[in-house]
């Protein structure tokens, strides 16, 4: 059936159609690496066209259909189980980048940091970029994509103003907020159940080319909450990020056995731009800030403030980390709920549960994002 099914495909679409066992499986799994579905057929589309088509036949033939870019998902929603996947890293176009208007368009696979790359040296920048920059447009636009300047400019999904998407039904479909907002807004978020994002007009905005970071420490969350909170309200920083990071402290009794338990800090990283005529003045922009301590500061080129990451995927690749099981859970809390919430969470969770992971705290604004 698979060498009947590629040949249907590969008469309709302009783009590869994979059967052979290796490129199935390459792209039987995700970043959460606790799922395994093996597609039956891989459509690396070339066009709009090639996914309109392969829309059409799958719903004509009953065969079920998913979308790929780069797979950061953590539960196989980029996942298809014996059906046709769609290898959306093939559509890796920019189409343009129009500095009077602030925007740039492009289609569906080009990744972030390809994006960024192009923009930034021109004095423009995504209002809103994801940690990991390895990661589509298409991919993130359909999950909202969160990032460190969310607190201000929302998701990346607030951030686009026109879509090109392929319905179910194999209709393209260019939507924005003044026409067919129905399927502007379900493509959106919408984890491609809607429609197939394939080209996207995001907004971009003027930006600096320095920052400087404060790598602030609590030992206290209530107080780095109250200070995420003074950060936010007084528009000090440009980008803010928070962890909450375990220092253990050995073990103790619960019950009739012995559990690892640890200490909690609370590092907030707080990152303006500046033109490097006018740095920032560090006094005023911590003035009212009560961190533990004042552990760095640190000016670097926004390019690299955008990959500021990389080094800690890198080591996490080359121990073994990024290839392990990542299991993910995201919660959205109201401001009034989420220190005593975060709290009672950290008092139950045993560091070594973290397997190397991490817990993000991410403030936001409940007005910024629709």
């Amino acid at each position: 059936m698979a060498a009947s099914l590629a040949r249907d495909l590969q008469a309709i679409v302009g783009g590869q159609v994979l059967e052979d066992q290796a490129a199935r499986d390459e792209r039987s799994g995700d970043f959460g690496r606790m799922v395994k579905r093996v597609p039956q057929v891989v459509v690396r589309p070339v066009s709009t066209d090639d996914v309109a088509a392969a829309l059409r036949y799958a719903r004509k033939s009953s065969v079920p259909v998913a979308t790929r870019g780069e797979a950061h998902s953590q539960s196989g929603q980029s996942l298809v189980d014996g059906g046709i996947l769609l290898d959306m890293t093939s559509l890796d176009r920019i189409l343009a980048i129009d500095p009077a208007a602030s925007a740039a368009d492009c289609q569906a696979g080009v990744r972030w940091e390809t994006l960024a790359g192009q923009t930034i040296p021109r004095g423009l920048v995504p209002p809103v970029l994801t940690n990991n920059l390895g990661v589509t447009v298409g991919g993130t636009l359909a999950v909202a994509g969160l990032g460190v300047a969310s607190f201000r400019h929302g998701t990346q999904g607030d951030n686009v103003t026109e879509i090109e998407a392929v319905t179910g039904a194999g209709d393209v479909v260019v939507c924005s907020e003044t026409a067919h907002k129905e399927v502007f807004d379900a493509a959106r978020s919408g984890l491609g159940q809607f429609a197939v994002i394939t080209r996207a007009r995001l907004t971009l905005r003027r930006c600096l080319p320095k920052v400087r970071t404060y790598f602030l420490l609590y030992d206290d969350l209530a107080a780095c909450v109250r200070d995420l909170q003074t950060a936010i309200e007084q528009d000090r920083f440009d980008y803010i990020e928070s962890t909450c990071v375990p220092c253990p402290q050995g073990f103790r009794w619960a019950g009739t056995t012995k559990e690892a338990f640890a200490a909690w800090f609370f590092p907030l990283h707080a990152t303006v731009e500046y033109d490097p005529q006018s740095p920032p003045d560090d006094r005023s922009r911590l003035k009212g800030l009560s961190p533990y301590r004042r552990v760095h500061t640190e000016d670097q080129d926004l390019i690299q403030f955008a990959h500021r990451l990389d080094p800690l995927f890198a080591v996490w690749k080359r121990i073994g980390n990024w290839a392990l099981p990542h299991p993910w859970m995201e919660t959205v809390l109201p401001w009034q709920a989420a220190q005593p919430y975060i709290s009672q969470v950290l008092a139950n969770l045993p560091p070594t549960a973290l397997g190397g992971g991490h817990v993000l705290l991410w403030p936001c604004r409940g007005t910024v994002s629709r």
